[in-house]
């Protein structure tokens, strides 16, 4: 059992404590007005991450799985031990299964956009892609809701599978590094929160747009490539 949990916690740690926190980074980033050259690159980076965490929970939830049906040859200490810990282990379960339902209700509403950017990627390059998935419909109340929802999920995964993290290492006995992790993930999210609360700042005081929606418009489409509206349907059928 020893393996999967190594595995497990190395996967899972990979994808939260890495893969996480730079896909917020690049979301973040592509509201500054520092990398509005890269936004669309930025877009693939948080996509990218994103897509990497979900790949590496599912495999290494799968791996724990399958370990614990190989788990029947532990002797009597060693249970002892874990039933010490098994109020941590109900809840780093009931944890991870809350962020696994989690997961599927953020990214199941992009499994068709994603097809269809990468037919668009395939044929049409890079902007073009990026572009179909994120301002097919900017400005519009259904790009408004999607990205509100999507925002306030995704950090509600990310800090539930922080403090997943956390509560696997203390059940896997590795104290020192779960005050590290600790520590490493309380600098990150104060660092995190007083940028976007910057950006927030410049949005809604000096730029004094809306919260919500964003300038938007055929002329955002125009700046970044967006392929017409007859091209973006006809990709949509076809996906």
């Amino acid at each position: 059992m020893g393996s999967s949990l190594d595995a497990h916690g190395t996967l899972l740690g990979l994808a939260w404590l890495v893969f996480a926190p730079i896909a917020l980074i690049a979301a973040l980033l592509k509201r500054s007005n520092w990398f509005s050259s890269k936004e669309s690159q930025l877009f693939y980076v948080h996509v990218a991450s994103n897509c990497a965490v979900v790949l590496l929970t599912a495999i290494g939830v799968a791996v724990i799985a399958l370990g614990e049906d190989d788990d029947d040859d532990d002797d009597e200490e060693e249970e002892e031990e874990e039933e010490e810990d098994e109020d941590n282990e109900d809840n780093h379960k009931s944890l991870g299964a809350f962020i696994a339902i989690f997961i599927l209700i953020q990214v199941s509403p992009l499994r068709r956009q994603s097809a269809c950017a990468l037919r668009m990627l395939a044929g049409r390059g890079f902007n073009n892609s990026f572009a179909l998935v994120a301002l097919t419909e900017t400005g519009g109340s259904w790009r408004t809701a999607f990205e509100v929802v999507h925002g306030l999920v995704g950090y509600l995964l990310a800090l539930s599978a922080h403090a997943n993290v956390v509560v696997g290492l203390d059940i896997y006995g590795a104290e020192d590094a779960s005050v590290g992790v600790m520590a490493l993930v309380v600098i990150f999210w104060i660092v995190y929160v007083v940028f976007r609360l910057y950006l927030l700042y410049v949005q809604l005081f000096v730029k004094k747009e809306p919260l919500f929606g964003g300038s938007g418009g055929s002329s955002e489409k125009q700046r970044l490539g967006v392929p017409d509206d007859a091209e973006v349907e006809i990709a949509m059928r076809e996906s």
